[in-house]
């Protein structure tokens, strides 16, 4: 991304790639992550998926919990609404 930026002449340091939440790797769903599906979707009544989306929210949470994320920022998150990913995970 870094390279990309650059070459189109643009700089941008407000941005960074976290690759520890992926809850031991692609269409993974530990436990906890559909724990936290469910509390999620409980709170908010908003359906996440177990392989992007809901991995993505955990993180921003997980990190906003452990300070890595200042309470005074702003944290835009995208939800792509690619819930088709719940079908393989008996989530529909």
């Amino acid at each position: 991304v870094a390279t990309m930026l650059h070459a189109s002449g643009l700089e941008y340091d407000n941005w960074s790639l976290n690759t520890d939440f992926h809850c031991g790797g692609y269409a993974k769903f530990p436990d906890y992550l559909r724990a936290y599906l469910d509390d999620f979707e409980a709170r908010y009544g908003v359906m996440l998926d177990p392989v992007y989306t809901g991995k993505m929210m955990f993180a921003i949470e997980r990190m906003s919990q452990q300070g890595l994320i200042a309470k005074d920022k702003r944290v835009v998150a995208i939800h792509t609404g690619g819930l088709q990913g719940r079908r393989g995970f008996d989530l529909i």
